[in-house]
């Protein structure tokens, strides 16, 4: 009986620490993805007239190109958050517009190393499909129970 209950005392609370760091590590994942995706809704809002600007004046170039850059570099450091158990799913749903977003700002790249920017890039783009998709995740988030 007395190794019972010490198996107990001993066992709760490891098992309580193991509930309590799953618990924080979702919070994190949550405020992380959050972030991110309110990010992007910044971006998709003002990438129209970026890339409208871009498309008359090699400084908005530039500026749209730096933009880009920060965007991809954002989406890779999303890519390598550790997904606590209870958001695998939405992880991965994150990881595959995450490439898809990739794809789209690598185009996007590309073309302004090209001297071609297009005003018209961004309609059906796979960037602004990939955008739409984050901010779709917003309310998944919010299930989570955070």
């Amino acid at each position: 009986m007395k190794k019972l209950l010490l198996l107990i005392v001993v066992v709760l609370p490891l098992a309580g620490c193991g509930i309590l760091e799953e618990a924080n590590s979702t919070l994190d994942y949550t405020e992380e993805m959050t972030a991110f995706i309110n990010e992007t809704e910044q971006f998709a809002d003002e990438a129209p007239q970026m890339v409208e600007q871009a498309a008359n004046d090699s400084e908005a170039a530039q500026e749209l190109k730096t933009r880009l850059e920060e965007m991809k570099a954002e989406v890779e450091a999303v890519e390598n958050l550790d997904a606590p158990q209870l958001a695998e799913d939405l992880h991965q749903r994150v990881e595959e517009y995450s490439a898809e977003m990739k794809d789209g700002i690598n185009q996007g790249l590309q073309a302004i190393e090209n001297g071609v920017i297009d005003p018209s890039f961004l309609e059906n783009s796979e960037l602004m499909q990939a955008l739409q998709e984050f901010q779709q995740l917003k309310g998944t988030l919010e299930n989570l129970g955070l």
